[in-house]
């Protein structure tokens, strides 16, 4: 979840390769494809590196999707 929410989507293809849960729920009930829509939907950018960065969510989305990812769980 917090690799998909700062965009990090080289972490996110690790965690993929190796096997990460997709349906795993975050505090609030939502998947990793969900809150990571959610984020796509109201979330600007993040604080890293020292500075504020936008977010392409889009890649991201892409591939949790092809990993077989629900944006609700199930």
């Amino acid at each position: 979840h917090w690799a998909a929410f700062r965009g990090h989507l080289d972490v996110i293809e690790v965690l993929l390769a190796r096997g990460a849960p997709l349906e795993a729920v975050n505090g609030y009930g939502g998947t990793v494809l969900g809150a990571t829509l959610w984020a796509a939907t109201h979330v600007d950018g993040v604080f890293q590196d020292g500075g504020f960065q936008r977010v392409d969510y889009a890649p991201i989305v892409e591939a949790l999707r092809a990993a077989g990812a629900r944006p609700i769980a199930s």
